[in-house]
């Protein structure tokens, strides 16, 4: 670890967590093309708005550039360019938010330079409204439109694209018909991003299908009711999709195959009244879980309960201060673990809840096992003029720097996926992390343009080593 860290005087002791996250950020940054560069004490960070790049002194009571020599400014309180500033302890991070706005409005008026064009879909028409049904908005729209679905119901079968667009319901837009709701997005091609959110699914058989998507996927606050189908959810040789505040059930509700996948705070449970069947399917991915519950079928007199997640190949990530994931509750007294996991890699959070039944071992199959502190974020609430929470869950004492930016295709490194923006983001605050394995911010927001996606993630230096986060996207309501 000691390699990772430049040296500093006893009373700078506190600037450590700054650097070090922006060191580690400088570190997976090689990657890049053209590269980030670091040098002993300082990082390399884009100017919002500007092709070059701008070292900063990140060091206690110092700023400058390269081939400058430093000044005594205190650039930790004060913005640079557009630049949300560097916090240098938590109690200062509790004015950060006020800081941080100017460069979450030019990364959100950065995403929207080039808008497209805005459908509204309303079941009864009337002003303003091009459509009456969902399918003919999307078979219009083009890549980067956005269609608002206001609230109303929307008795339709079957949903289809491959366009890069985003969906957004207003509260009470509720799709299906008594035969089902079948919704699939295919063949999404790099460089294009489909995000949908705030829609309900109340249809007896819902099937959401992600089949082939080499592009971005984020889907948000989507409830799939009353779900009797095989699954509700089928996510199948997808690159890179967030769900988050998802809510389903079936048998099983997700199935997930050759495909990298992250869930924050969803809700994800067999059908109840019947046995046998997990949550969650996984087949050779990478899925991750952050808070959250994930619930397995409940057993009847005669047949034993079932995990909550079934999993062969690849790797499976628990983190986060508020997930459970829970064998069905029993009624035969047969062993049942809440993860079976017959093949590839475990990776468990010691906050994480694991609920097995009949005495047997929380996790079990054979695949290899490992325990340790997961640094997560969990963002959310980001609306105009509203409140943005952000929540980062690492060891207490560990140095980090939490970012915001548009999402980007992910980003492999060492110590985790990196899906902000190396070369246009805006730092949060940065820091220790505070008692309890815990910092939290709040950010006061003013008014921003409407349903474009952001992601937080943090360069978090633990005991074990350093880590990128979890990743955490919000869509602006």
């Amino acid at each position: 670890m000691k390699r990772w860290l430049p040296r500093f005087p006893a009373r700078s002791a506190r600037v450590s967590a700054t650097v070090a996250s922006a060191l580690l950020l400088g570190v997976v940054a090689v990657a890049q093309d053209p590269p980030l560069r670091t040098i002993p004490n300082l990082v390399m960070r884009p100017q919002l708005g500007h092709p070059k790049y701008r070292l900063v002194w990140v060091r206690s009571g110092y700023s400058g550039t390269e081939n400058s020599v430093p000044s005594p400014h205190r650039t930790s309180e004060r913005s640079m360019s557009g630049h949300a500033p560097l916090a240098r302890t938590n109690a200062y991070n509790a004015a950060m938010p006020h800081r941080v706005c100017s460069s979450l409005i030019a990364l959100l008026t950065a995403a929207t330079a080039h808008a497209q064009t805005t459908w509204i879909v309303a079941e009864g028409g009337g002003p303003g409204v091009e459509f009456r049904r969902i399918q003919d908005a999307l078979d219009e729209a083009a890549d980067g439109d956005t269609i608002v679905v206001r609230a109303g119901s929307y008795p339709e079968f079957r949903l289809s694209t491959s366009k890069g667009v985003l969906i957004a319901g207003e509260p009470g837009a509720i799709v299906g018909t008594a035969g089902g709701v079948f919704f699939e997005v295919t063949d999404l091609v790099a460089g294009r991003t489909f995000s949908m959110r705030n829609l309900s699914f109340t249809a007896g058989a819902t099937q959401i299908l992600f089949q082939d998507c080499a592009g971005q996927v984020y889907v948000e606050k989507v409830d799939v009711f009353q779900a009797t189908v095989s699954n509700s959810f089928a996510i199948n040789n997808c690159a890179q999709i967030s769900l988050t505040q998802v809510a389903t059930t079936g048998l099983p509700a997700m199935r997930v195959t050759n495909s990298k996948v992250v869930f924050a705070d969803c809700r994800i449970r067999a059908t109840p009244w019947l046995t046998t069947f997990p949550a969650l399917t996984v087949t050779n991915s990478e899925t991750t879980m952050v808070d959250g519950l994930f619930a397995g079928g409940s057993s009847s007199f005669a047949t034993p309960p079932a995990a909550a997640i079934h999993m062969s190949g690849g790797t499976l990530t628990l983190a986060g201060r508020n997930t459970s994931v829970t064998a069905g509750s029993p009624g035969t007294p047969t062993p049942t673990p809440a993860v079976l996991a017959t093949g590839g890699e475990v990776f468990i959070d010691p906050a994480v809840t694991l609920v097995s039944q009949g005495g047997a071992a929380p996790i079990s199959g054979g695949a290899a096992v490992t325990r340790g502190p997961i640094a997560s974020v969990r963002a959310d609430g980001l609306q105009s003029q509203g409140t943005w929470q952000l929540d980062l869950h690492a060891p207490t004492g560990s140095p980090f720097c939490l970012f915001a930016s548009l999402p980007r295709p992910a980003l492999a490194s060492p110590w985790g996926a990196v899906w902000f923006d190396l070369r246009l983001h805006a730092v949060l605050a940065c820091g220790a992390v505070g008692p309890n394995d815990q910092f939290q911010m709040s950010v006061p927001l003013p008014m921003l343009p409407r349903a474009v996606p952001l992601v937080a993630q943090a360069a978090v230096v633990t005991p074990v080593g350093p880590q990128i986060s979890t990743p955490s996207v919000d869509i602006v309501e």
